[in-house]
Order: C-alpha cells, then sequence, then structure tokens
C-alpha cells in the first residue's frame, strides 16, 4: 500500500530548563560553569574595563565597557559590586537545544578574587531579555566603581526589553509508489508582543504532489520528469515593536531638572496575529536528457488582519497605535527556463532565465469616525518620512495597490518666466496649471511595483576555460527620488551641492526656453522642489551582477590536483534612465518603500583575483 511516513512534533521554543540537581554553581574561569550540557555566563555591564564577562574600573579613570580583556576572572581585582547597576543583574542560560534566555538574578553581590557559590532557582520560566547600562563621567576617583563620584557625571542610560514566543506543531509526510506525495501541518503559535486578548495563533499547511511521467500509461521517453504541485495553507506575522499592546509611559522625559514621565504608547489588548493564506500551483519539468528545463508556479495569497501602526491624532501625545487593519491580496506567477544549447565534450554552453509578475491589490480596510459620527471605509493617506524637504505620500485604498504614489502632479516649466508649474482641477473638473503650489491638487501618481522583474544567467566552458554572467531586471516600477528634492533644488537649499544635469535636462534662461528644469535663484522660494511627481523616476533597469573568468591547469604530473586562476566582477554596469546613484534602493526598517533618500549609497562593484589549489 505503499510508505506511510508521519512525524508528530510538538516544540516550545523557549522550554524551562530542568536543571533541578543543580543548586550551587561556583564560578569558573569566565564565568562559566558546564554541567550536564548546560553553561551559565554571568554578565554585568558596570561601567569600566571587560574582564572575561565581568566589567571593572580601568586604572587610567577612562571607562570603556566595550573593550574586553583576557584575563583570569578568578584572580581579577579591585572587587566589583554587581548590585551598583541592578537592571543587568541577571544570568544568561544556554540551553541543550541551543535557545538562549537569561533569567533574573536578584543576588546583590558576587565579589572577584575568591570562589563563590551562586545559588539560583532554574524552576521559574523567563522569556528572552535584553539589557543595557551604560554612562559617562569626567573626574573619576580612584577605588571606586559607580558614575556617581565623578566631578561631572556627563550621561547615565540603561534599559530592559522582555519577550516570548512559543510554538507546538505536527507535520505529517506521506509518499505512495514513489509517484503520490503528501504533507500536511498544523502548529499553534503564541509571542508576547501581540494583544493579551488574542495572544495565540492557529495555523496549517496541506500540500501534494504527483510526478506524472511515473505512471504506466504515460509514453513520451523524451520527458525525463513532469510533476504537477500544489499546495494550500497559512502564515502569522507580528508586530515589530515588542510591546505594542500595553498602555505605557516614558520616564525619560525632564522639565525643569525634574523627572517625569510621559504617555508613550497607547496599547492594543485585541492585537492579533497578521495571517496570509496562500494557494499555489506548480509544475516542474526536464526533457531531453535534462538539456532542458522548466519550472512555473503561480499563487494567490490573501492577507487578513493587517498589522499596522494607524496615525492618530498627537493631542494625547501619541501619534500612532498598532491595529489590525484590514485585508490584501497579492497575486502573480514565477517562470523559470533553461538548459544547454551546447553540450559536448569539449563545449558546453547553459543558459537559465526566470520572470516574475506580482499585482498587489487592498481588498478591505479599518473604518474611520466621521464628523457626523458615523464610521466609513475612506482611504488613508501616510507618509514615507523622507526628510526636511517634505515628502510624497502612500495612499492606502481599497481596489488599488498598497505602494500607490499620491501627492501633486508636476506640470513642467512655464515658458515665459520659467517658474514651475503643477497641475490642479478647475471648477469644471478639467486639469489646468498653476505655479502656486499651495493650490495644486492631489492625484494617483503611479506605483513602485514593477511590472515584471528577474534576471538571466549564462554560463560557458571550453576545454580549461570557464565563463559565467548574471544579469538582473526589472520593468515597470516607480522610484520617488527624494534627494533631488535637496540636490536638484533650483537653489532653495544653497548649503548644499547641486547634481549635473542629466542629458536630455535643461534649464530655463531665458523668455521662451522649453526646459525641463525651472529657473534658479539663490534661496529659490518658487516651491519647486517641494514634493511632487517632479521626483517620480522610472525604475527600469538592466544590471550585469557578476562575471567570472577562469582557466583550470592540469598539473598532476606534478602532484597538484587541482589549480585554477580566476578574474571576477561585481555590479559591473547598470543601464537605466534613473538619476539616482542605485534603481535597487536598499530596504530601510526592513522594508522596501520605494524611496531614495539623501544618503542612499550605490552597490559596491568589487573585482577579485583567485586562485585555488
Amino acid at each position: 500500500l505503499g510508505d506511510l511516513i508521519i512525524h508528530l512534533l510538538a516544540g516550545v521554543f523557549h522550554p524551562l530548563l530542568q536543571l533541578k540537581d543543580i543548586h550551587h554553581l561556583g564560578i569558573g574561569r569566565h564565568g562559566q560553569v558546564r554541567r550536564h550540557g548546560a553553561s551559565i555566563s554571568i554578565y554585568k555591564n558596570h561601567i569600566g574595563r571587560v574582564i572575561g564577562n565581568f566589567i571593572v574600573p580601568d586604572a587610567t579613570g577612562t571607562h570603556d565597557h566595550r573593550r574586553t580583556g583576557p584575563t583570569n576572572l578568578l584572580t581579577a581585582s579591585p572587587p566589583i559590586d554587581i548590585a551598583a547597576c541592578p537592571i543587568l543583574r541577571s544570568l544568561t542560560v544556554h540551553g541543550l537545544m541551543g535557545e538562549n534566555r537569561r533569567l533574573k538574578f536578584p543576588y546583590p553581590i558576587i565579589t572577584i578574587g575568591e570562589r563563590k557559590s551562586i545559588p539560583i532557582n532554574t524552576n521559574v520560566p523567563a522569556p528572552f531579555t535584553h539589557g543595557k547600562c551604560h554612562g559617562n563621567g569626567t573626574g573619576f576617583l580612584p577605588g571606586f566603581q559607580v558614575m556617581d563620584v565623578t566631578s561631572i557625571p556627563e550621561s547615565i542610560g540603561g534599559g530592559i526589553t522582555e519577550w516570548a514566543k512559543i510554538s507546538y506543531f505536527t507535520k505529517w509526510n506521506y509518499t505512495y509508489d514513489n509517484k503520490y506525495m503528501g504533507e500536511a501541518m498544523i502548529r499553534r503559535d503564541g509571542a508576547s508582543n501581540l494583544g493579551t486578548n488574542a495572544q495565540y495563533g492557529n495555523l496549517f499547511s496541506v500540500s501534494g504532489g504527483w510526478i506524472i511521467n511515473r505512471e504506466e500509461w504515460f509514453d513520451a521517453d523524451w520527458v525525463d520528469n513532469l510533476k504537477l504541485r500544489a499546495s494550500y495553507g497559512s502564515a502569522g506575522n507580528r508586530p515589530g515593536s515588542i510591546y505594542p499592546q500595553y498602555d505605557l509611559y516614558s520616564a525619560s522625559s525632564s522639565y525643569n531638572e525634574q523627572a517625569g514621565a510621559l504617555i508613550s504608547v497607547i496599547g492594543n489588548k485585541d492585537l492579533t496575529w497578521e495571517k496570509t493564506f496562500t494557494t499555489g500551483i506548480g509544475v516542474d519539468a526536464s526533457f531531453f536528457n535534462n538539456r532542458l528545463h522548466m519550472v512555473f508556479d503561480y499563487y494567490i495569497k490573501n492577507t487578513d488582519n493587517i498589522i499596522f501602526n494607524v496615525p492618530v491624532t498627537g493631542l494625547t501625545g501619541v501619534t500612532s497605535i498598532y491595529k489590525n487593519i484590514g485585508k490584501m491580496r497579492n497575486s502573480g506567477f514565477e517562470l523559470s527556463i533553461g538548459g544547454d544549447i551546447i553540450r559536448t565534450q569539449d563545449l558546453t554552453w547553459n543558459v537559465e532565465a526566470n520572470i516574475s509578475h506580482n499585482a498587489n491589490e487592498l481588498k478591505d480596510l479599518y473604518a474611520q469616525k466621521q464628523a457626523d459620527g458615523s464610521f466609513a471605509v475612506v482611504p488613508v493617506i501616510i507618509s514615507d518620512g523622507s526628510s526636511i524637504a517634505g515628502t510624497i505620500n502612500r495612499r492606502l485604498e481599497v481596489g488599488e495597490p498598497i505602494d500607490t504614489y499620491y501627492g501633486k502632479e508636476w506640470a513642467g516649466v512655464n515658458p515665459e518666466n520659467g517658474a514651475p508649474m503643477w497641475y490642479k482641477d478647475d471648477a469644471n473638473g478639467n486639469k489646468v496649471t498653476t505655479s502656486n503650489y499651495s493650490e495644486a491638487g492631489y492625484y494617483k501618481l503611479g506605483t513602485a511595483n514593477p511590472k515584471l522583474f528577474g534576471g538571466f544567467s549564462t554560463s560557458l566552458t571550453w576545454k580549461n576555460f570557464d565563463m559565467s554572467a548574471v544579469f538582473g531586471y526589472s520593468i515597470g516600477g516607480q522610484i520617488y527620488n527624494y534627494s533631488r528634492q535637496e540636490y536638484d533644488s533650483d537653489g532653495t537649499y544653497t548649503d548644499r551641492n547641486q547634481m549635473k544635469l542629466h542629458d536630455g535636462w535643461n534649464r530655463w534662461e531665458k523668455p521662451g526656453d522649453i526646459a525641463t528644469h525651472p529657473v534658479a535663484k539663490y534661496n529659490n522660494l518658487d516651491k519647486g522642489n517641494s514634493p511632487s511627481s517632479r521626483y517620480l523616476e522610472d525604475s527600469d533597469y538592466l544590471k550585469l551582477r557578476s562575471l567570472s573568468l577562469g582557466y583550470n591547469f592540469n598539473l598532476k604530473q606534478y602532484g597538484i590536483q587541482n589549480l585554477r586562476v580566476s578574474l571576477s566582477g561585481e555590479n559591473l554596469f547598470t543601464l537605466t534612465d534613473y538619476s539616482g546613484v542605485d534603481p535597487e534602493i536598499p530596504a530601510s526598517s526592513g522594508s522596501v518603500m520605494g524611496t531614495a533618500g539623501a544618503s542612499v549609497y550605490p552597490t559596491v562593484r568589487r573585482f577579485m583575483l583567485g586562485l585555488n589549489v
């Protein structure tokens, strides 16, 4: 009946280590003790010089907690009072399964210079914890270990964060007759940074495969592999903030040299898992003795309970609240195809290519309170927070992509006086131009998401020579080049260098000029560099990501099995009309916003000469 393989797993990602037989742990070299496969390290971020896992004041009176030294912990002196920085009185436990956690350590004093025993209770569960304590001061008195003895205590700071997550899951695999495959998984996850009313979520996945060419009725010798795949399942996401579920105050505020606290977070006890349900089908195939192969995937991803830091009025001192706000759909395909164009004894030429497309649509959004007291779903305008010169906005609207640019539309330069122009709607709803920025209207301007993207590569081998190249491309997206608001500002910012005009650009100089750029003025107040589609550019590009040339020497008669010399380069050229430094802008805070800031640097171009023996 076939082979049935079942994996039943239950895992807790931070289980409590049961070290019941350990009651007193002697401090060994560098503060580490190993007993029954576990180790415990003691950390003390007291201001001073680090010795092993401890920090003691430097004899010079200069304090730097980042320096480390190899001194034996057992003979270090002077003695350290761990209570001097109580926020980090803790133990870090490295468990048998590789999990790390820090247990609070309430015992006040450890004297370095003699062996001590540390009583701890390992039966108390604890979350993941991170803490720090730091300070600077001038005029340090020798013989003391605390910063308040300095004549000028310049700064002091510290903090501690705790979080936890837990998961249980079971996974089942099934294979029958080496032709039919199935897999199922169910899991339950909990996270401390979700609402106290909804910290746990249930996730699942099911998938199956059918190797068609292994059927008895299949009669096509030129097909080496033909496999059909299908899957459906869910994945969870949680907020990047550690404590969005709690009402919090910030105790770092002061007024007139008096300490105080201000509200910093409005918590959401109902904040729950963001879930993405993915339906996918795919085909794997290879032909002609694997000289040609292809992989095709089509997917639909429906995301529910989208987690978003929703902007709110700042009257309470808080400008945003984490909420589950709506639904979103991503759908698209990925196609990879490749093979050996030439395959002989001395010459092999291989070509690979892939192309992808993704369409995004916001399906639902949270309702907002209107002026009449009712609630309605209306578009949400968000900022990408570029910098001092203002920013382009994004418009979250049901039925539209979530990366839709929203702002004022650039209308060019007035040929009569060189003033900047934008569009606005007149009384009849027709678009007309204006040189008054405040009168200009707001429009949907485009999206950051490209229509097509992917890459292709080729490799060539002839006798002992080899060559390979990898290319990448993107078609149909847009980038908001914020850096031009500062460096292509028509003289608005006199303290910044101005970029050289690209080919095809020209500056207005006299009446009648048809120009791409307004007249330049010192301390220009025409607002031509204000956020608009003037700085929205196509992000199309073709990039040579890598190129490698090599030669393999046959020196076996000299006892050398292999000797290869190679020359390679990365990011050798980019073909694009984009005026910025690199159309592949890096991620900001973990996400690609589609906005090039003033400090974006291009991908490094490098050359390498290699010798492999």
